[in-house]
């Protein structure tokens, strides 16, 4: 990997675990998602500028669904962090995707995944089954915690 994109990378990273714990810090975690969303819009259309807007129908039909899936997740999320816990929400909310996109690909577009692609998602949903666990005994049931 080049080292210019190893820098994005982690620039991004590091953007994405901030915004989402300034937003589990927010007083109005609602109010405050959609003023990020306004600003990071508002900073995004240099980038339009610079790719070109789209041209046909079609691409902005896909920016509408794309901007309206957006807006329900961010409300779940607000929702969520304003229920639940930081290091419970985030892994939930990230770990999933990966679960839903091999779910939509499959349903949608007909594509089957590989077996080490299965692997590397069920994997995750493991991992983000026992990070909600109290202890790593619960996974077990009680079998471990009694003769």
């Amino acid at each position: 990997m080049q080292p210019a994109s190893l820098v994005l990378l982690l620039i991004a990273a590091v953007l994405h675990a901030s915004a989402n714990a300034l937003m589990k810090r927010a007083r109005d975690k609602l109010a405050f998602t959609w003023w990020m969303l306004g600003a990071s819009s508002v900073l995004g259309v240099p980038v339009l500028l610079f790719a070109g807007w789209p041209q046909d129908t079609a691409g902005w039909i896909l920016i509408g669904v794309s901007g309206l899936l957006e807006a329900v997740y961010f409300l779940a999320l607000s929702r969520a962090y304003s229920l639940g816990d930081l290091s419970q929400v985030y892994p939930i909310a990230r770990g999933s995707a990966p679960l839903f996109i091999v779910a939509w690909a499959g349903l949608f577009l007909h594509e089957r995944p590989s077996v080490g692609g299965m692997g590397g998602v069920l994997t995750i949903v493991l991992g983000l089954y026992l990070i909600n666990l109290p202890a790593l005994s619960a996974f077990f049931g009680n079998s471990l915690s009694s003769p």
